[in-house]
C-alpha cells in the first residue's frame, strides 16, 4: 500500500507525493506466445529524459520470456494464469501474498530459470531492449518529474 508524504518541488510549491510500490497487477505480455520457438520480436525503449529508479520505468519480470515457450499458442491471460501457478509469479502477482517483494529484485527461480524483476532506468538516448514475449507492467511514478521514455516495437516475420 503507498503512503503519502509531502515535499518541497523546484518552483517552492507543495505538492503531495506517493512513495513507490511494486505493483501487483497489470503484468502483461505484448505478444501472444506462438506454437513457432524463438523470439517473435523486440521492443526498443529509449529515454528523452533522466529516468531513475522510482519514476516510472516500465518494470519486467527478466525471464519470463524463457518460460511457456513449448505450450502452444498462448495469449497474454492465459500466460499470466500459467505463471502465477509458479512460485516467484505468485509472489510477485498476488497482492495479498504474505512474502510478497516491495521492490524490483531476484524473485527465485522458475522451471529452472532465474526470474528477477528489474525497473528499466536510463539516461536520455540510453537504448534497452527487451524480448517482447516478456511479462512486464506500468510502474509509479514517485519523482517530481514526468517520465519521458519513447518505445518502438520490431516484429520478426512469419
Amino acid at each position: 500500500m503507498a503512503a503519502q508524504c509531502s515535499f518541497s518541488a523546484p518552483d517552492g510549491l507543495s505538492r503531495p507525493r506517493l512513495l513507490w510500490s511494486l505493483p501487483a497487477i497489470l503484468w502483461h505480455t505484448d505478444v501472444p506466445r506462438a506454437p513457432q520457438a524463438g523470439c517473435p520480436g523486440v521492443q526498443v525503449f529509449t529515454f528523452l529524459s533522466p529516468v531513475g529508479p522510482g519514476a516510472g520505468g516500465t518494470l519486467v519480470a527478466a525471464g519470463s520470456h524463457r518460460l511457456l515457450n513449448d505450450e502452444g499458442e498462448l495469449r497474454s491471460k492465459a500466460i499470466k494464469a500459467r505463471l502465477r501457478a509458479l512460485p516467484p509469479f505468485a509472489r510477485l502477482m498476488d497482492p495479498a501474498h504474505p512474502d510478497r517483494p516491495a521492490a524490483p529484485g531476484p524473485l527465485g527461480e522458475a522451471d529452472g530459470v532465474p526470474i528477477e524483476v528489474v525497473e528499466l532506468t536510463g539516461a536520455p538516448g540510453d537504448l534497452l531492449l527487451m524480448d517482447m514475449r516478456a511479462l512486464h507492467t506500468a510502474a509509479p511514478n514517485a519523482s517530481a518529474a514526468p517520465r519521458l521514455m519513447m518505445t518502438w516495437r520490431f516484429l520478426g516475420e512469419g
